[in-house]
């Protein structure tokens, strides 16, 4: 069993594989005036399990919702305070079935973000795209983690059967 010290140090080391990369080359939040830092005040990024032990949570509202803590901002929280759902936004390391953890766009930012809603226009950047995926890797290391990527990738496979557009294809093209 982990204590908060060593999810700390967990979730530091993870921040570490994605720091200083953004999902496009240059300031992404130019060109949609940062839409996904102002969601409405019930609205937030989910956090991976034990996260916030790894940030100052007195920068966010602290939400528990059913499917774990929601931290929810003001728009202005220092980048190197972002909880790992921003880090990887628009994409998530998704669990497929055999075990392998593959990037793909999250289709939850499709209003939102261009990056998603024009994939055929906007191309991400592909040391990112490895980085998010090195990060999966290394978060499903530990079961709860597993477990909470495990649901959200269900919950994009769902959302993906609605919109099939070619979500998934970004795992396909990337390799």
């Amino acid at each position: 069993m982990y204590s908060n010290t060593d999810f700390r140090a967990f979730y530091r080391r993870v921040y570490g594989i994605i720091d200083g990369l953004t999902p496009v080359p240059g300031d992404c939040g130019r060109l949609c005036d940062k839409a996904c830092c102002k969601g409405p005040d019930s609205k937030g990024m989910l956090l991976f399990p034990n996260e916030e032990s790894a940030l100052d949570i007195s920068q966010f509202n602290i939400i528990k919702s059913p499917k774990g803590l929601v931290a929810v901002c003001n728009g202005t929280c220092e980048r190197h305070n972002r909880p790992l759902a921003c880090r990887m936004f628009p994409f998530f390391p998704r669990l497929f079935d055999d075990g392998k953890i593959r990037v793909v766009y999250d289709m939850r930012a499709m209003s939102i973000c261009p990056i998603v809603a024009y994939p055929e226009t906007i191309k991400p950047d592909r040391r990112f795209l490895r980085a998010v995926r090195h990060a999966g890797r290394v978060l499903v290391s530990l079961p709860d983690c597993r477990k909470f990527i495990k649901a959200v990738s269900d919950e994009l496979v769902l959302l993906n059967k609605f919109e099939p557009m070619k979500f998934e294809g970004i795992a396909a093209r990337f390799r």
